[in-house]
C-alpha cells in the first residue's frame, strides 16, 4: 500500500466522495415545519449517491493498493459513471424541492460540491 500513488484526480474522487458522505447526514432542505434530510425527501435517488461515493472510494482504494493500473483503470471508469449519475440525482434534486421546501440547506449544496 503507497499514497504516493495518488495523482490529483483520485485526491478530487476522495473528497467528493467525503462530502457526499457528509452531505448525506446534513439537512438538505428547510420548510415551515422545520429541515429535511436526504433519506426523508430523496427516495432511490440517495442510492445513486452513496453508488457514486462508494464508486470513488473503490478508485482510491484500488489505486493505493493494486500494483497493476489494470485494475484501477477500471475503476476510474466505473467511478466516473457513477459520479456523473450521482451529480445528476444530486442537481435534479435542487432544482426539484419537495413539497413545502423553501430554502436549501448545507447539505444540497455540500453534495454538489
Amino acid at each position: 500500500m503507497r499514497l504516493g500513488r495518488l495523482r490529483a484526480g483520485e485526491m478530487l474522487a476522495l473528497l467528493g466522495a467525503l462530502c457526499v458522505i457528509v452531505a448525506l447526514t446534513l439537512p438538505w432542505y428547510e420548510d415551515l415545519e422545520g429541515k429535511l434530510d436526504a433519506w426523508s425527501t430523496f427516495g432511490p435517488a440517495v442510492v445513486l449517491l452513496m453508488l457514486a461515493a462508494l464508486a470513488a472510494l473503490a478508485l482510491v482504494l484500488a489505486t493505493v493498493t493494486e500494483r497493476s493500473p489494470a485494475l484501477p483503470v477500471a475503476a476510474a471508469v466505473w467511478s466516473t459513471l457513477f459520479g456523473l449519475t450521482g451529480l445528476i440525482a444530486a442537481v435534479v434534486r435542487v432544482l426539484e424541492r419537495p413539497h413545502n421546501a423553501i430554502s436549501l440547506c448545507a447539505g444540497a449544496w455540500l453534495a454538489l460540491a
